[in-house]
């Protein structure tokens, strides 16, 4: 019998989760940011709405937004001393997701493990 869990309810996202989220989340940038995570974290105010707004309906339809699942991927040596010009050297890619897609990321896990959401199972024969 293998179960299967779901989503049944759950809160929606307040603003001040997203605004607590951002004042702690460290201010690193990826490639992709289409604005540096400082400018974010300036215009946090006026940002904050949207991205609430962003992450509740993304919950509500089961779906991630698109053009949030793009990474910046990089290959990571693992050794220093290692040559750089052989495939082997390699460890395995490192994937920089967008800040605001680490923020409903963030937002998604603290969701899913709070201890008011109900989540029912589903066995199947």
């Amino acid at each position: 019998m293998i179960g299967l869990a779901t989503l049944a309810t759950f809160d929606l996202v307040p603003e001040d989760e997203i605004q607590s989220i951002l004042a702690t989340a460290s201010p690193v940038s990826c490639l992709l940011d289409p604005l540096p995570t400082w400018l974010l974290k300036k215009l946090a105010p006026n940002i904050i709405p949207v991205i609430c707004n962003l992450c509740n309906l993304s919950l509500q339809s089961s779906s991630f937004p698109s053009c949030m699942k793009r990474a910046f991927v990089c290959p990571c040596v693992r050794k220093p001393i290692m040559d750089q010009d052989v495939l082997s050297s390699y460890n395995r890619p490192i994937s920089n997701l967008t800040y605001v897609s680490k923020v409903l990321e963030h937002q998604s896990v603290q969701l899913v493990f709070s201890p008011s959401v109900c989540i029912s199972c589903t066995s199947f024969d």
